[in-house]
């Protein structure tokens, strides 16, 4: 045996409720209002939200620009450095070639003038007896 449902319940005619009915269209016309304005605040910080967008996107653009000049000076300045060191590194060799030459020249000189050095006493002491022997002869030419 089959349990019997229930018949669906079965809705009367529409019957006017009088003041209640206007306060669901004051509602309906509360929500429409609201939903409006929200539509309208979202609308504005969209717009808003935008022009954010554009003014940092604008920024970042700049600082961009501003760092790869930056980055452009400094590569520019480094090659400059590098081609003053290398400039540097070069005079710096040549300089020590030149001061080693004249170490060597100096050396050999040295060698030649060390026994000129060595006997200048003994070579004074003869010149002076030389000074004083050309002195006695012309003493003795005079006298004669």
């Amino acid at each position: 045996m089959q349990a019997q449902q229930a018949p669906p319940p079965q809705f009367g005619a529409y019957a006017n409720k009088g003041a209640q009915g206007g306060q669901v269209v004051q509602l309906l016309g509360q929500v429409k209002q609201e939903f409006s304005q929200g539509m309208a605040d979202s609308a504005a910080m969209e717009a808003r939200a935008q022009q954010d967008f554009q003014t940092v996107s604008t920024q970042y653009e700049a600082a961009r620009r501003d760092l790869l000049d930056a980055k452009d000076s400094l590569s520019a300045q480094f090659q400059a450095a590098q081609e003053k060191s290398d400039q540097a590194s070069n005079d710096l060799e040549a300089n020590q070639q030149e001061v080693q030459s004249a170490a060597d020249y100096l050396g050999k000189l040295g060698a030649s003038c060390g026994t000129l050095l060595a006997h200048f006493d003994a070579r004074a002491q003869m010149r002076q007896e030389e000074r004083q022997a050309i002195t006695e002869a012309i003493s003795v030419l005079s006298a004669a």
